[in-house]
């Protein structure tokens, strides 16, 4: 006679746990079973137990592995000896209740189905929170009863009825044999259950499930419950991605590719989700590079990046926190003598960054060595496609693009990769240089480019004081620190900027922007009298409307004063400003030019400059205007150079509208003034427009670092700023936990006093039901008294009418005497 039931016992070094499983096993209320233990080359005592018990019990069948071939083949071998009717499966480290058997058997009899899934048990032996438990029980709870489904495929793994684990479950045995024939042999460490089930479920047809909890499942004595893992672990945790080879070649076979490729493609991205989360979540900081390595080794960049910028996005501080230490990303230095550059912002039309860009592709793409042969070749990457207003660019510099940032965000960020990919293989591009300093998308950007295999080197050019990212929400002045440290080098604008970005990368050159003129050539102003000119982009940073207060106070010491506003850009700004002119009625006295390419034509007309920007990284209006002989007179900004050297130049504090205006009256009095401070200014901006900016890119560009250098600790400038910086976003993250906390409270007195109202509202429906019955109880009293009163007054009233009748006063006459003789009335 066969066994009822064949039980599958995979082993690998479960000395421990091992007795107590084989003890539950034998001692089944459903006698007629076989154990069949394969043991998978354990180099603990496991194998002596098995022969201990096998000599005690015929049941109990030892397959041994001279090898150690993995849970899944251990498995296949033992499923190809058994026998049994039916086929259960127990983990050596887990357990069966002592009526398992019995009622997994009896259940599978009388539905008359290839799978019975019964309900699991989940100890916590890793002592993990409830709310972990709570939702491993919820993947393991079967669909109770009968399941309708033409496929279990698609019912379990599309439409997420019920889970693929394999030890929850009893199966018809003729089918598991056959599922288990057809998986592969080798080494699948870590996915059995799914590649086992996956064929299972593929040959199966019928399906039930029972509430009965059979199953004992000792989370946390493998490495499932671990919070953290060493490098083994996660190599081990990666072959994952071999089962969803292998069930791909199996569909291949079968030619149900095509059918089930969604299936397929979710437990791809299933084991991707996995290992990358394992990777950022779980392994030890130390293994973190290699890790990164073997991940991208097995799954590729392009997704492990995409996943990782669909997750973290924005924030994507921690991510950052461990990119910069991973050695995959590091430059591979160039042997060759010309090398490519490719320059990226998002376009090069309307705007001053813009036209540095186009400026430095230009210088770049002409410079030479000593014998004459050109030094690069230059690659101009934007967002978008040429436009007509588009500031020039050399025949010698070629065009790429990529999808816009704005919209390459998140999952939507893989096809901006792809465009980085094809550019940088196309191209060969050694270097990028992005002037997109400050969006995330720069962050995602860098992973991608220095990713490839040609490691190509990645600066950020920044384009603004390096403080701003500070003011925004978020915590987009963290992760910025982060790009500096991972990035290959930062070209600033200031030495003040040079000095904090230094406290994150070793490799950083303050570089003055290219200047598009020639300052010696451009004329001096006519200085018209009492005519100021703001020139720049409309946009809040640049605060246009104190330009307008400004003139307010003006106008009242100087009436003819003119004011010419030159430039576009925001719309609501742009109508602001115009309120604000009919507010004040200044009608008169300001112009609002709007955008113009001919910019000159103001500067030759005007006294005076004002600039009210909050925060500037070279501004080149500042440079126009110098160059036209111009003084300027702006709110101070102490970082930048012209700032810091003082010639042609007036600062009053930031938002001072009012001393601004003072300023102005006082220059616009004296016209020696104005014509000295603008000789100053011309000298000034013709000393940085000589200087051989492109000596400075050259060098470098040549001694980009190959591995980063160890960070100066007696620098306490440095120190400071590095750890001020850090320690605030800490101190920020506190603040956002403690009101997260704070909020958690409010809800939870919301949640108490809503309970309380609740309690509350449901005693007054009792007391109203009660009421309510009370009265209808009391109705229907009034009424029987009613009733009672109405019968009463009726039998009065018929006892009156049967005295005052003849028969009844002959009857008193008749009982007169008997009545008289026993004293009754």
């Amino acid at each position: 006679m066969l066994p009822k039931v064949s039980v599958i016992v995979p082993i690998f070094n479960k000395e421990k746990y091992l007795r107590n499983c084989l003890d539950i096993l034998l001692s089944q209320s459903l006698q007629d079973i076989e154990i069949i233990c394969v043991d998978d080359f354990s180099v603990d005592s496991s194998r002596e137990i098995l022969y201990e018990y096998a000599m005690k019990d015929n049941r109990i069948i030892c397959v041994f592995h001279e090898e150690n071939k993995s849970t899944s083949q251990t498995r296949k071998d033992g499923v190809l000896v058994s026998t049994g009717q039916y086929i259960m499966f127990v983990d050596g480290d887990d357990e069966l209740y002592p009526d398992s058997c019995e009622k997994a058997y009896n259940a599978i009899e009388k539905y008359q189905t290839d799978i019975v899934h019964f309900n699991t048990t989940i100890n916590n032996c890793a002592k993990v929170p409830q709310a972990r438990i709570d939702m491993n029980k919820k993947l393991v709870q079967p669909f109770l009863g009968n399941l309708v489904t033409e496929d279990l495929i698609i019912s379990c793994w599309k439409d997420r009825k019920f889970g693929f684990q394999i030890w929850n479950k009893i199966y018809n045995g003729q089918i598991v044999r056959k599922a288990f024939s057809e998986v592969e042999d080798g080494s699948f460490p870590k996915a059995q259950d799914l590649y086992a089930f996956f064929l299972i479920a593929f040959y199966s047809k019928t399906y039930y499930g029972i509430e009965d909890e059979l199953y004992k499942y000792n989370f946390g004595l493998g490495v499932t419950g671990r919070d953290f893992i060493p490098l083994s672990n996660f190599r081990t945790l990666l072959t994952e991605k071999r089962v969803h080879e292998a069930l791909t070649r199996f569909l291949e076979g079968k030619h149900e590719k095509e059918k089930y490729s969604e299936v397929l493609q979710g437990i791809y991205n299933g084991f991707l989700n996995e290992c990358v989360v394992r990777w950022r979540d779980n392994l030890y900081d130390s293994a973190k590079s290699e890790g990164f390595e073997l991940l991208t080794e097995v799954f590729g960049l392009e997704d492990v990046l995409c996943f990782l910028a669909r997750t973290d996005w924005d924030p994507e501080v921690r991510i950052g926190e461990l990119m910069k230490d991973v050695a995959f990303f590091r430059y591979k230095k160039r042997d060759k003598k010309k090398k490519t550059i490719a320059a990226y912002y998002r376009c090069i039309a309307n705007g001053g960054a813009q036209h540095v860009v186009a400026m430095l592709c230009n210088r770049w793409a002409e410079m030479k060595d000593e014998s004459g042969d050109y030094l690069y070749d230059v690659v101009l990457v934007t967002d978008v496609e040429p436009v007509a207003d588009e500031y020039g660019l050399s025949k010698k510099v070629k065009r790429a693009f990529v999808p816009p940032f704005a919209s390459s965000v998140k999952e939507h960020f893989r096809e901006r990769y792809k465009a980085w990919v094809n550019i940088i293989q196309d191209f060969n591009i050694d270097i990028v240089v992005s002037s997109l300093w400050v969006d995330p998308v720069i962050y995602w950007d860098m992973l991608a480019i220095k990713g490839q295999k040609s490691k190509p080197a990645f600066i950020i050019h920044t384009q603004s004081f390096c403080a701003v990212p500070f003011e925004f929400q978020g915590n987009n002045a963290t992760t910025q620190i982060y790009k500096y440290m991972i990035c290959d080098g930062v070209v600033t604008l200031s030495e003040c900027d040079k000095l904090f970005v230094s406290s994150f990368n070793n490799h950083v050159r303050y570089i003055d922007n290219p200047i598009a003129f020639k300052p010696q050539e451009l004329p001096l102003s006519t200085y018209d009298e009492n005519t100021l000119v703001w020139v720049g982009r409309i946009s809040y940073e640049k605060q246009p409307l104190d330009a307008i207060k400004m003139m307010k106070f003006v106008v009242e010491k100087i009436p003819d004063a003119k004011l010419l506003l030159v430039g576009d850009g925001n719309e609501t700004l742009n109508k602001q400003i115009r309120e604000l002119i009919q507010q004040y009625e200044l009608e008169a006295n300001i112009d609002v030019i709007g955008f113009t390419l001919d910019v000159g034509a103001y500067y030759k007309r005007s006294s005076a400059m004002i600039c009210t920007s909050k925060y500037e990284g070279f501004c080149l209006t500042i440079a126009e205007a110098l160059a036209f002989g111009l003084p300027v007179i702006s709110y101070d900004m102490p970082w930048l150079t012209f700032m810091q050297d003082g010639r042609g130049i007036i600062t009053v504090p930031q938002k001072k509208y009012e001393i601004l205006a003072q300023t102005v009256v006082e220059l616009l009095s004296n016209k020696e003034r104005i014509k000295e401070l603008g000789k100053q200014g011309k000298q000034l901006i013709t000393e940085i427009a000589n200087e051989n900016i492109e000596i400075e890119w050259e060098d470098f560009f040549e001694n980009i670092p190959i591995a980063k250098e160890k960070d100066n600790e007696q620098d306490f400038a440095r120190i400071l700023f590095k750890y001020l910086t850090l320690y605030q976003y800490d101190g920020k993250i506190k603040a956002v936990n403690a009101e997260i906390q704070k909020v958690k409270r409010v809800d939870n007195e919301l949640k108490k006093a809503k309970a309380t109202l609740q309690n509350a509202q449901n005693k007054n429906k009792t007391l109203e039901t009660n009421l309510k019955k009370e009265t209808e109880e009391n109705k229907k009293g009034k009424a029987l008294l009613d009733k009672i009163k109405r019968e009463k007054d009726f039998f009065a009233k018929e006892l009156t009418n049967v005295k005052s009748g003849y028969s009844f006063r002959i009857g008193r006459i008749i009982t007169w005497l008997p009545r008289k003789l026993t004293g009754r009335k």
